[in-house]
Parts: C-alpha cells; sequence; structure tokens
C-alpha cells in the first residue's frame, strides 16, 4: 500500500479549523460548526491507519516507539507552549476564584485527560467551569491521544489475519460505537460528547476509506456530496442539535466521501488543494491551540465580547499560530537530530510533559498564596456556599425520574419543592425551630406543569414531567403543613411563553392547595448579570477592575411577566406569593454585599449564609399554629 501526499487533505483540514473559528467568534450561519471537530477526527483516521498499515505491509512489524516519537515531535511543542502561555496569562488576568477550577483542567490537559475532566465537570449541575475555561477545547487532543495509545495495537493485531479482518474490526468499531454515541447522546449526552470510546467510530470511519478499493468513476459525486454534506452540517445544526448522535453521521460520513476520492482535477478537488486553504491547513493545529484561550482570556478582561472583537481576537490567534509555526512546531516536527533516533522524541516528550506539569505546580503554589488572604478565603468560601441538601445527595440530576425526598430536622412538615431556585431556600427553612423540612429538588425541573425543551441535554425534558407528577402525588399523600415551591424565571420566555407558564403554574399550585396545607410560590431572585464572587475576587486581585462592574440593574435580573404570571396563577390558586427582592436588592442597582455578607455564590444562585439570614420571614409566614385550612 502506497499513501502519497494528498494536497486536498491539507485544504480539509483548512476547512475544518475555519469550522471551529467561525463557530467559536459567533459568525452568523455557523451555528453548527463544532462539526470541524468531527473532520479532525475522521482524517486522524484515515492518516494514522494508512500510515500504520503501510508500515505494517512493507516492513512486517510495526516499530510503536517511532510512531510515538513521531506523534511526540508533531503534537506535545505546540501544545505545552500554549499551557504554558495560557496558565500564565490565566494566573495574570483571572480571578483567583476562577482560577482553582482552571487549574483542574490544566492539571487534567497535561495528562491528557481533559476530556474525561470535562465529561465530569458538564454534568455536575452547578458548575460554570465550561464556557469560560481557556482549556475547554483540549478535550479534543486528549480524545486524540487516547486514539493514539489504543489504535496501532488494534491494526497490529488484526492486519495480522489479512486486510478483511482488519476492516471487519473497523466495521464493528463503527457499527457498535455509533450505537454507543446514539443510545447516550440523549441519556448522558456529555459523556456521548466528550469521552473516547463514542467518539471511536469517527476515527474508524477514516480507516476504513484507506482500506476499501476507490470507485474512480464516483469520484466528482462523492467529493462534492462529502464537502456539501459536511458544510452543510455546519450551517443546519446548532446548539440544540442532539450531538453527538446520529447527526453526526452527516459531517462524518461527509467528510469520508471527499477522503475515499482522490483525484484532485474535479472543482471540488481545485477547491480543497487551492493554496489559501492549504496554508490555513497548515496552520490548523496551532489555530486550534491558540483560539480559544485568547476568546476566553479577552472575555474575562473586557467583558462581554462584540463581534468584531472576537474577530480581532481570531485574527490574533491565526497570527500566533503561524508563529508557532514556523518557529516551534515545523522545525521540531521536521528535526533531523531528533528524527534520527526514536529515543530522542521520546526523552523530549519525557522533557515536555515534565515541563508542563512543573508549570501547573508553580500554578498551584501561586495560587494558594493568592488564596490564603482573608478576603480571598471569604469570596472563595463564597464561590461554593451552596446548600447542605447537594452534599446529602437530596437534589437529583437531569437524567432522574422518580422522586427521592430528603427530611431534615423534627416537628411540623414544610415541603421545598422546585429546582436549584428552590433548593437555595433550603437554608433559610433549614434555619426554623420545630419544622421538619422534605424536599423535592430537581435540576432545571419547573414545579410548573409545563413541557420544554432541555439545553443540557438538547431534548424536550420528559424526565422532568414524569418526576413531577409523582413528586406532587407524593407531597400531597405526606399531608404536610406547608409547601415552599420555588422555579427558575429562565424558563421564561426562553422554552415557556407567559401564559403558558402562567396555566401550568396554577395547575400546580391548584393541585397542592388542595391537599390542605399553606402554600407559598417564591418570587425568583434578581440575577446578577456577572459571576458575583470571581467580580469580587478579580477586583480584590487587580488593580485595573473597577468592583462597581460586579454591581447590576435589579430590572435586569426581574422580568416582569414572569411576576404577573405566577401572582395571578397564585391569586387563582388560593396560594400565597412571597417576594423577597427588596430584601435581597433593596435599590434599584444591586449590591453584591449586604451588611458584610457576600449575597449571590459564583452563578445565580443566594450564598446558603445569606440565604440563612432570610430564615425569619419565613418564620413569619408559616408561624402561627401550623394548622391545615379547612
Amino acid at each position: 500500500m502506497t499513501q502519497t501526499f494528498r494536497p486536498d487533505i491539507e485544504g480539509l483540514r483548512g476547512v475544518a479549523i475555519l469550522l471551529v473559528v467561525f463557530y467559536h467568534v459567533g459568525l452568523p450561519g455557523f451555528s453548527g460548526g463544532y462539526v470541524g471537530v468531527d473532520v479532525f477526527f475522521v482524517l486522524s483516521g484515515y492518516l494514522i491507519t494508512g500510515l500504520l498499515v503501510k508500515e505494517i505491509e512493507e516492513t512486517g512489524r510495526l516499530r510503536l516507539t517511532r510512531f510515538y516519537g513521531r506523534r511526540a515531535r508533531r503534537l506535545l511543542p505546540a501544545l505545552t507552549l500554549t499551557v504554558m502561555v495560557t496558565c500564565v496569562a490565566s494566573f495574570l488576568l483571572l480571578s483567583p476564584v476562577e482560577q482553582t477550577d482552571i487549574l483542574h483542567s490544566a492539571l487534567a490537559t497535561v495528562a491528557y485527560g481533559s476530556n474525561i475532566y470535562f465529561a465530569k465537570v458538564a454534568t455536575f449541575y452547578l458548575s460554570h467551569a465550561s464556557d469560560s475555561n481557556p482549556f475547554l477545547h483540549t478535550w479534543t487532543l486528549s480524545v486524540e491521544e487516547q486514539f493514539y495509545l489504543m489504535w496501532p495495537l488494534l491494526v497490529l493485531l488484526t492486519l495480522k489475519g489479512g486486510r478483511r479482518l482488519l476492516v471487519a474490526a473497523m466495521l464493528f468499531i463503527f457499527i457498535s460505537m455509533l450505537a454507543l454515541a446514539i443510545w447516550l447522546t440523549p441519556f448522558k449526552q456529555p459523556w456521548a460528547f466528550f469521552l473516547s470510546p463514542p467518539r471511536a467510530w469517527e476515527f474508524a470511519a477514516g480507516g476504513i476509506c484507506v482500506l476499501l478499493v476507490r470507485e474512480t468513476g464516483f469520484t466528482v459525486l462523492l467529493r462534492w456530496t462529502g464537502l456539501v454534506a459536511t458544510v452543510g452540517a455546519a450551517f443546519l445544526f446548532t446548539r440544540q442539535t442532539a450531538f453527538p448522535g446520529i447527526a453526526a453521521l452527516l459531517p462524518v460520513v461527509g467528510t469520508a466521501m471527499v477522503l475515499h476520492s482522490s483525484d484532485a482535477n474535479d472543482g471540488a478537488g481545485r477547491l480543497l488543494s487551492s493554496a489559501p486553504l492549504r496554508w490555513i491547513g497548515r496552520l490548523s493545529y496551532s489555530w486550534y491551540l491558540w483560539h480559544w484561550p485568547m476568546l476566553v482570556l479577552a472575555g474575562s478582561v473586557l467583558g462581554a465580547l462584540s463581534p468584531g472583537v472576537r474577530a480581532a481576537c481570531a485574527l490574533l490567534s491565526f497570527a500566533l499560530a503561524g508563529l508557532t509555526y514556523c518557529t516551534i512546531e515545523n522545525p521540531i516536527r521536521h528535526n533531523r537530530y531528533l528524527a534520527k533516533r526514536t529515543a530522542r522524541s521520546l526523552v523530549m516528550a519525557a522533557c515536555l510533559g515534565l515541563l508542563g506539569f512543573t508549570v501547573v505546580i508553580v500554578w498551584r503554589t501561586a495560587l494558594t498564596r493568592a488564596l490564603a488572604s482573608p478576603q480571598q478565603q471569604d469570596l472563595a468560601y463564597a464561590a461554593t456556599d451552596r446548600p447542605e441538601v447537594y452534599a446529602a445527595k437530596c437534589f437529583q440530576g437531569f437524567y432522574d425520574d422518580v422522586p427521592r425526598p430528603c427530611s431534615f430536622g423534627e416537628g411540623k412538615t414544610v415541603v421545598l419543592f422546585g429546582d436549584s431556585h428552590a433548593a437555595q431556600w433550603f437554608p433559610a427553612l433549614r434555619a426554623l425551630k420545630g419544622w421538619r423540612v422534605v424536599t423535592f429538588l430537581k435540576g432545571s425541573c419547573a414545579a410548573a406543569d409545563v413541557s420544554y425543551y432541555n439545553a443540557s441535554i438538547n431534548r424536550r425534558y420528559t424526565e422532568c414531567e414524569e418526576w413531577r407528577v409523582e413528586a406532587i402525588d407524593e407531597i400531597v399523600a405526606l399531608h404536610p403543613d406547608a409547601i415552599v415551591i420555588a422555579s427558575s424565571k429562565f424558563y421564561v420566555p426562553g422554552s415557556v411563553l407567559p401564559q403558558i407558564w402562567e396555566a401550568g403554574t396554577q395547575r400546580t399550585l391548584a393541585k397542592l392547595v388542595q391537599s390542605g396545607a399553606r402554600v407559598y410560590l417564591m418570587r425568583d431572585i434578581p440575577s446578577p448579570q456577572v459571576r458575583v464572587t470571581p467580580c469580587l475576587s478579580k477586583a480584590a486581585w487587580t488593580s485595573w477592575f473597577d468592583p462597581k462592574r460586579c454591581e447590576f440593574e435589579r430590572a435586569m435580573g426581574l422580568p416582569e411577566d414572569v411576576r404577573r404570571a405566577e401572582q395571578a396563577a397564585a391569586v387563582n390558586a388560593g396560594a400565597q406569593y412571597l417576594d423577597l427582592t427588596q430584601l435581597i436588592c433593596p435599590d434599584a442597582q444591586c449590591q453584591p454585599r449586604s451588611h458584610g455578607q457576600i449575597i449571590f455564590d459564583e452563578g445565580n444562585y443566594l450564598t446558603a449564609t445569606f440565604a440563612r439570614s432570610l430564615s425569619g420571614v419565613f418564620e413569619d409566614a408559616l408561624g402561627g399554629s401550623g394548622e391545615k385550612q379547612k
């Protein structure tokens, strides 16, 4: 088997990186540009399988150390440089509170396990460590490295039985891992997206292209169809597309069709082999490494980035990519001294890995010292000052559909029912004397009887609907003395219209009021337009950051249509509507602190400490005889 250089593949790399960058920059029309990553995976499967098969068939053996030495020269130098620069920039530009999560991801990156880290983080409901993490994009590199560990052995072992056995193995991986990805996407989407096994079929698609005999008669049709399918996916898909389930077939099969046709004389071939696309393709790896950290760190300094600023960041990162390619990536990759002996490349890899770990450890030491100040300690505590229901495993995740109530304390019974915006009131209720608090809490699950799309799992939230019905039945069966209900306001108008929200809220309240309990519907709290504790931490950490940026307008975080809908529903159902806005944010401009207490955590929730200080309000509301309404 002879694998010759194909300029169209270099151009296809250029297409892939352009899709990814356009998506991250927010260029209109490229809402599905994340499929560029899938193009890279298929290309890796094609190129690596071709190299391995060629070596085995020509020499009868596979020198694994030589393979890993080549991969190390190709990937590690540029990656180590960007990791080091990003670590230093994060320490200088981000607050100590923000750096804690990012430090963990940096450590996972240098260990080539960031995809596992982000899969875990993405499944934690209260995490804010993804979109604002400058190392988020490294998950793809971890998937690639994990692929490099197992793929050579697979090719070596199966090729001993002939090409047919290797093709059969590739087809098995393609079918089984595609089935796994399709099954996981609605069930555990972060696992399907970040972990290696559900992505292995994409590498197998590239490998199959190497092994199948090309039908030259269909070259033009295959190439154009594949290119249109790949680029079309970037236009058709959005963040709401269930991905990487069956939808991923479009860019993957499209890329495979382009790879399977090798004639570069047709229009599509000439386009992909054009000098500009090939030039971009050569810089694609370094550009991928630089563009995302630059966007994230620029956003940390400047706030929300305008389209023009995002485009400028992309262009600046492209210039950095060119510099990295010319001075680091390409010279080391083709260095004769390193290439002459595999051991030298492996020693270089070990040294670069050690250097990356060292930088992260030094950063951790410096961060520990920064967090040692009393002010930063208070802010770090406030950032994760959450109700004990989370630690007690009493807050159910997206995929739970059967209620799992928890009971705290003794006395008259008050039920807390709703999503995470209900959970934030737990410390106030738990502080009441003579009351038993029973919780029915589930992530992103509104108490209102409505159906809606859940962006975190990319589909209708059927688990919530099933869970809510059973939860209401169990609450009624408890015969509680009081029920406190709360939900996030963000369902309206994004997923639910105000009038539908009002009707659904009224249905839920009416069912609970009929139980004879006193029912209280909480108005949601004002939502900060910033992450408050990281903002305060940055103001204390740097001299150039204005602390007034941590304040926000109350009106921006309190939509009136939600208030009117909920208030009307409460009145019509015979429930009481509790609005604590004046206690949380008494002025038009909300302050992040009240009487020395930090009000908000790192997200849009009250700190448990501040919520506990409001227990008197609930004591007044729930006080009296505690007898049920007749």
